[in-house]
């Protein structure tokens, strides 16, 4: 499936500055990890949230940076209020539920990895 985007219904449709280009483009690519479909005005602070709780868990679905200021986030996702996407947008709860799950699974990989790299350093005492 495609990823399909529109930035029309923005106050100013197209990026004004390289960064404002490279802020869109990683935000459009950030909806299928955050679920969300769009930004509106209504669910900014969702954005926020949800960019915040990816960067906290280390999910990267979207890198804020070393340092992130939520403020400025917040900014670059007013700056795009308006665009809209196919991915579909699921509630809170379900998303929370989703990343669990990749949480976990990551996390028992981790696990597996090191262990088998202990293995291999002691049978080679």
């Amino acid at each position: 499936m495609s990823l399909d985007w529109s930035t029309t219904n923005c106050a100013e449709p197209l990026p004004q500055t390289d960064d404002e280009k490279a802020i869109r483009t990683a935000l459009i690519w950030a909806t299928i990890g955050l679920d969300l479909g769009s930004i509106t005005a209504d669910n900014v602070d969702e954005w926020l949230f949800r960019l915040w709780y990816q960067h906290r868990c280390n999910l990267d679905f979207i890198w804020l940076g070393d340092k992130p200021d939520p403020k400025e986030v917040e900014g670059w996702v007013r700056r795009w209020i308006g665009l809209s996407t196919n991915v579909i947008t699921l509630p809170r709860k379900k998303w929370l539920a989703r990343v669990q799950k990749i949480l976990v699974k990551d996390t028992e990989s981790a696990i597996s990895v090191a262990l088998a790299k202990e293995e291999t350093v002691d049978a080679n005492d």
